[in-house]
């Protein structure tokens, strides 16, 4: 049975069939789902470049670059999505962190999710809960 992120993976996947881009994840929070949704995806051979689930603060910052301090913030996600998209030659990239509780993490609340799109112009961020 398909879910909301099935559906939006197919949704990523119309668009960027039609436009020819490529599409790249940087997670943390999600542990790899939004990866499995998009690999999963219709012709995703074609437009999906791959993603890397950083669940570790370390691994955000030894491998996408985040620097030093908070990683469940809207610049460490600016960051990971700018730097997968470079590592994995995409033309776009999304990038995901957040706090999984059931503690507090970098002063943010369970629930708390951060995600950046990079496109190689501006990047956007934004947050939810």
């Amino acid at each position: 049975m398909p879910n909301e992120l099935d559906d939006l993976a197919a949704r990523i996947s119309d668009l960027a069939s039609s436009a020819g881009r490529t599409v790249a994840v940087a997670e943390s929070l999600t542990g790899g789902m939004v990866s499995a949704a998009l690999a999963a995806s219709s012709g995703a051979g074609e437009w999906y470049r791959g993603g890397l689930v950083a669940y570790s603060s370390q691994v955000k910052h030894d491998v996408l670059d985040v620097p030093d301090g908070p990683v469940v913030d809207p610049d460490a996600a600016r960051v990971m999505a700018e730097r997968v998209r470079k590592l994995l030659g995409a033309d776009i990239a999304v990038a995901l962190t957040g706090a999984g509780g059931p503690d507090p993490q970098d002063g943010q609340d369970p629930g708390t999710v951060f995600l950046a799109v990079a496109d190689g112009h501006t990047p956007r961020s934004s947050a939810g809960s």
